[in-house]
């Protein structure tokens, strides 16, 4: 059972509103800034999650699939300080998986000394289809 696309993005929308004033307060930033002094961080991040994140078997024979919120916090050198589920794909282990990806895609490399702070917490969706490999949205 795979969600019209429609309802993904409305959905991804109203998670996006309700963490919007962690983002806005400068807690949190999403992965999606283009043009941003973190965009070759943000790449070695895609690059390493990727490399190791799969979609489990079990849940692909179940037909498992969905979307789940995460916030993913680094570092100054660019290690994982934590990585934590803020909204569930309603399925644990599609939830288990992301999580793990982001602590086995690591390490990612330094935070670029223009960015002035100790620490960086990124938001980003980590989308399971069962039309396509899994993808990490903003």
């Amino acid at each position: 059972l795979t969600l019209p696309s429609t309802t993904v993005n409305r959905l991804d929308e109203q998670l996006r509103t309700k963490y919007r004033a962690e983002v806005e307060e400068g807690e949190s930033v999403w992965l999606d800034t283009q043009k941003d002094i973190l965009f070759s961080f943000y790449q070695r991040l895609r690059s390493g999650i990727y490399r190791v994140w799969n979609y489990p078997y079990k849940s692909k024979e179940q037909g498992e699939s969905g979307t789940c919120l995460i916030r993913m916090s680094f570092n100054r050198d660019g290690t994982v300080k934590d990585v934590e589920l803020l909204e569930s794909s309603g399925y644990p282990r599609l939830d288990r998986e992301a999580v793990a990806a982001v602590y086995k895609g690591a390490p990612y490399g330094k935070l670029p000394e223009a960015y002035k702070k100790d620490d960086l917490s990124i938001l980003a969706f980590f989308r399971y289809s069962m039309s396509s490999r899994p993808e990490i949205t903003n």
